[in-house]
């Protein structure tokens, strides 16, 4: 293995690091950010491959899948601020709610619901 390798290859793990707390925090980067960085580096950690950098590689891959991660994330972001607004709703204004969703928003929003615990069966 090449000094080149361990030099990317440590960029590569402080990058996938660094993506980490965006993962687990409510504000996602914009939709064409995540979109382009996870094809810019899939196509880098397959030049990498043909360099025979596999460390380098692996992390560059890894990285990418990071972006897709947040790239889900910032699809789903809509549905789950809904679901965390329902959670904060007292009982008549639950009520209200149920009322006027249509059904198959609705069914959606009541499994998660149900997945928290949050509530029983309705």
């Amino acid at each position: 293995m090449s000094w080149q390798d361990w030099i990317l290859t440590i960029g590569g793990i402080i990058l996938s690091l660094s993506l980490i707390p965006y993962m687990f925090h409510e504000h996602k980067p914009p939709k064409h950010t995540s979109i382009c960085s996870f094809v810019v580096l899939l196509v880098f950690s397959v030049c990498y491959a043909t360099f025979d950098f596999w460390l380098t590689a692996v992390f560059t891959f890894i990285t990418s899948i990071c972006w897709l991660i947040l790239l889900i994330q910032s699809l789903n972001l809509k549905f789950f601020k809904e679901v965390s607004r329902i959670k904060k709703m007292s009982g008549p204004q639950f009520s209200q709610w149920l009322m006027r969703t249509p059904r198959g928003h609705r069914d959606e929003i009541i499994e998660v619901l149900k997945k928290d615990k949050w509530i029983g069966n309705v």
